[in-house]
């Protein structure tokens, strides 16, 4: 008895002391989602469990949800066994007869070291070309030249027809290019060559690691075009601090890019159009210039009030009555640095894509008031009884941007603007940007 309890004991010191297992060998593994007539999809990997990275709901243009963990957009690397590994990507549901649905199914083998980027893309309606594929992306990059920046460019847009403003070629390949604003106005055409010229659908170019660093641009044209222009703003990032580490941008050397020339959604699919619908002014005169600021107005408020004020004729804390109003109320909703097209006028320089430079909304009163008092803005007493008068608020919708050239004023035509933020539209193509190479780590 003595002889078995100690042979238990040694194999209990034994069972708890266990067996370290080596790592896998690893690489680095991301997920996006390029269809633009599906919905949603989830990645995974199904023949392993461990370091087998998953993306829940990648919604059109995004990498969803890695392993259950929001990201802005796309996610960074997460570690996948090396080996050969079968990737399937499902319909996102939350009943088995959608999220049974098998979208794609392949083996894809990854060095270790080495990091990817799982791209799917195509369409799954019958008979749309190209029907559903995967491109599998490496991503590793030695790091650019000191002080430099580089990049890359991936065109996953079939052809750029139904662009805003539309471009007749449905068979065109983008040429891009990048510019710093500080340098060239952005309403300035461009000249020269572009950075990257007509890349191949679906083929990756080589990386072009000898730009210095700066607050970038990128424009799409069409190939051996320098017109129409679809602009985007980069990452500039941020430099280090006592508390936070230097973040990856187009300021920050040592960053490496991935621009994607991505697809416009089908129009009513389950990928969705995320446009600002695009709006008409509702004046004659709505699109004006002094000298080469344009100024554009998208609508109007108008409202009859009675102000309320004390003796001294000073603005009070109480609610004005309302007498009467009218309104074109089209609010356009922009910022200064938005992008937007503008397209319909019958003077071409007043069209293209434009960088909104400043707000103008307007708050003007009828009767002006003659004291220049902040407190009593648009109050005006009666002058024969001293009470206060009805007063006409005239609330007035406007932005501005600049343009080249010196078109009639006022524009003609049936003028339109589709924005603020163009690189968020799926009713049209754009360009997405995802990090490769991160600067070196400041902090410990």
């Amino acid at each position: 008895m003595a002889i078995v309890l100690g042979v238990a004991l040694v194999a209990c010191r034994e069972d708890e002391q266990g067996v370290l297992q080596p790592l896998a060998p690893l690489a680095g593994l991301r997920y996006v989602n390029l269809v633009p007539d599906t919905g949603a999809v989830d990645f995974r990997i199904v023949d392993i469990i461990g370091d087998a990275p998953s993306a829940g709901a990648a919604a059109f243009r995004t990498g969803g949800w890695p392993n259950g963990v929001s990201t802005n957009f796309m996610p960074p690397h997460f570690p996948v066994e090396a080996g050969t590994r079968r990737i399937r990507v499902f319909m996102t549901g939350t009943t088995p007869e959608i999220a049974s649905q098998v979208v794609l199914d392949t083996p894809v083998t990854f060095v270790e070291n080495v990091n990817y980027t799982f791209y799917l893309y195509g369409y799954r309606r019958a008979g749309r070309t190209p029907s559903i594929s995967y491109l599998v992306s490496e991503d590793n990059v030695s790091a650019p030249a000191a002080g430099k920046i580089g990049f890359r460019v991936i065109n996953f847009a079939p052809s750029l027809a139904g662009a805003v403003p539309p471009l007749a070629d449905t068979t065109v390949r983008p040429d891009l290019f990048l510019r710093a604003p500080q340098a060239v106005p952005l309403a300035a055409a461009l000249t020269g060559a572009a950075n990257a010229t007509a890349p191949a659908f679906a083929v990756p170019t080589s990386y072009v690691l000898t730009l210095d660093t700066g607050n970038y641009w990128a424009e799409m044209t069409a190939t051996g075009s320098l017109t129409p222009i679809f602009i985007d703003s980069l990452y500039r990032g941020a430099t280090a601090t006592a508390t936070v580490d230097v973040a990856a941008g187009t300021a920050q050397p040592g960053t490496v890019f991935t621009f994607l020339i991505v697809p416009r959604s089908t129009g009513g699919g389950p990928a969705g159009v995320t446009a600002k619908a695009a709006t008409a002014p509702p004046l004659v005169d709505a699109v004006t210039r002094a000298v080469d600021v344009v100024t554009y107005q998208t609508g109007y408020r108008r409202t009859w009030v009675r102000r309320t004020v004390d003796s001294s004729g000073v603005q009070v804390s109480r609610p004005d009555t309302v007498i009467s109003a009218s309104a074109v109320n089209v609010p356009h909703g922009m910022a200064a640095g938005s992008f937007i097209a503008v397209y319909g006028a019958n003077e071409p320089e007043y069209n293209g894509w434009q960088r909104v430079t400043a707000t103008a909304d307007t708050t003007t009163c009828i009767p002006v008031d003659s004291l220049v008092d902040l407190r009593r803005s648009c109050t005006t007493l009666n002058p024969a009884t001293g009470a206060p008068s009805n007063v006409i608020l005239n609330l007035t919708y406007r932005f501005r941007y600049r343009i080249v050239g010196a078109p009639a004023t006022p524009a003609t035509g049936t003028i339109m603007v589709m924005g603020p933020n163009t690189s968020l539209n799926h009713s049209i193509p754009a360009i997405r940007t995802m990090i490769d190479r991160k600067p070196q780590r400041v902090l410990p």
